[in-house]
């Protein structure tokens, strides 16, 4: 079951002005080799947000901290925190240390010191968000139904069925799924021995 994210690059490349397209195509082509997609969506998002609140109708033609500044006012006046500008950041941050043009060591001082906050933990959970929350149990219910349906008429192979069951069991969407890292993975534990073993099976848990 594969997972296919939406990322319209040439969209976010139209934001910008030619000077600064060599260092916007460097660092997400960082980005893509590096990361999960849904990082790679969630940067282009934050750059389209960027150009949608402070430059509608034009282009981007440097990173000024001036407007970098003003925009942390908008955002957090919008959505009570600095989540949009922390990508946005990160992604300066990477920027520079490429050697492109279009980001000074004023503007990347001032955003390393500045004190972001970021989005609340757990409010897509709370919040049941249909795009970042959990599955609902409406979902849920359609899902097992269609995946009963499938295996009734052997469309479905093993490997499928298992990432399936998975994603039934607990509850996540195929794009959260896809950000999975190792690290997610804890592989220290083992179960109970059954009997006539010294130890149990190995159990890999998600945090």
């Amino acid at each position: 079951m594969s997972v296919h994210l939406p990322i319209d690059i040439g969209r976010v490349r139209d934001c910008f002005h030619p000077s600064l397209l060599p260092g916007l195509d460097g660092v997400l082509r960082t980005v893509a080799s590096q990361h999960a997609a849904s990082t790679m969506l969630n940067n282009a998002h934050a750059l389209l947000h960027f150009h949608r609140t402070m430059f509608a109708g034009g282009l981007v033609h440097r990173w000024d901290l001036a407007d970098l500044r003003n925009y942390r006012t908008k955002i957090v006046a919008e959505f009570g925190h600095d989540g949009y500008l922390i990508r946005l950041r990160k992604l300066l941050k990477r920027w520079r240390s490429l050697g492109h043009e279009g980001v000074s060591a004023n503007t990347a001082s001032a955003l390393r010191q500045m004190r972001l906050k970021g989005a609340p933990t757990g409010r897509a959970v709370r919040t049941l968000d249909p795009e970042k929350g959990p599955l609902s149990q409406e979902e849920l219910q359609r899902f097992s139904l269609d995946l009963y349906r499938a295996v009734e008429e052997g469309k479905v192979n093993l490997e499928d069925l298992s990432l399936c069951i998975f994603h039934v069991v607990t509850g996540r969407r195929s794009a959260q799924s896809s950000a999975l890292k190792c690290k997610d993975v804890d592989s220290a534990r083992k179960g109970d021995p059954s009997p006539g073993r010294s130890e149990g099976e190995q159990l890999f848990l998600l945090h």
